[in-house]
């Protein structure tokens, strides 16, 4: 049903045919990941990067519970530019 599914200029058929989760395509720079299905145990530390989380039919929206507040993307400690935590905190 979403094998034409274009998910940052690759095929969701393309991404099931790496082993790659299809829930987590990219980072929320664009960067396309690959989180293959058969890691287990995983936290945003073993990611390092923020991601992007979809929904896709069939399947659980979030297997590694990785978006907490359920937004849409997860690790987002580790912020846009993906190269370190984010550690900012607002002053009120």
């Amino acid at each position: 049903m979403f094998e034409h599914l274009l998910i940052n200029g690759m095929l969701l058929a393309q991404l099931e045919a790496t082993n790659c989760l299809p829930q987590y395509p990219t980072t929320v720079s664009g960067e396309t990941i690959c989180i293959e299905s058969n890691q287990t145990d995983l936290d945003c530390a073993d990611i390092g990067k923020s991601i992007i989380v979809i929904e896709v039919e069939g399947l659980e929206s979030d297997p590694h519970k990785l978006d907490g507040d359920k937004d849409g993307v997860a690790c987002e400690n580790y912020g846009i530019s993906d190269t370190e935590p984010n550690t900012k905190t607002e002053s009120k």
